[in-house]
């Protein structure tokens, strides 16, 4: 499916998105952000989420795990408020026939933006 369609975070345009593959129930599509430095923004959140994954299956003491997770909080040059980017927005998109779909399970990754429709 080759399509064009907006991506909408809390109600305003961010991103142009094409390429539209659909896998029910997960949508995939390349990003082209209109402010880049929200797309780079995102795709260190993701970044930060596989790290944060990988740090939740060690089992380490909690104060070990805060140390290390604000350590790469740091190196990726991100706040706590960037953390809320992919799970506390309101994220949809808005098809070229203007039927608009809330998404959930947003993920950015090299281009990509993969969510749960």
């Amino acid at each position: 499916m080759s399509q064009s369609i907006l991506l909408y975070f809390n109600e305003r345009p961010v991103a142009t998105l094409q390429d539209l593959r659909v896998e029910t129930p997960w949508s995939t599509a390349q990003a082209r952000f209109l402010d880049a430095a929200l797309g780079d923004v995102l795709e260190r959140v993701a970044r930060f989420r596989t790290f944060d994954e990988q740090l939740e299956a060690l089992d380490l003491p909690e104060d070990e795990e805060e140390a290390r997770w604000e350590a790469k909080l740091a190196e990726l040059g991100l706040t706590h408020a960037d953390l809320g980017l992919d799970f506390d927005g309101q994220w949809s998109v808005v098809l070229e026939d203007g039927a608009e779909h809330e998404v959930r399970s947003i993920r950015f990754e090299d281009g990509v933006v993969q969510w749960r429709g």
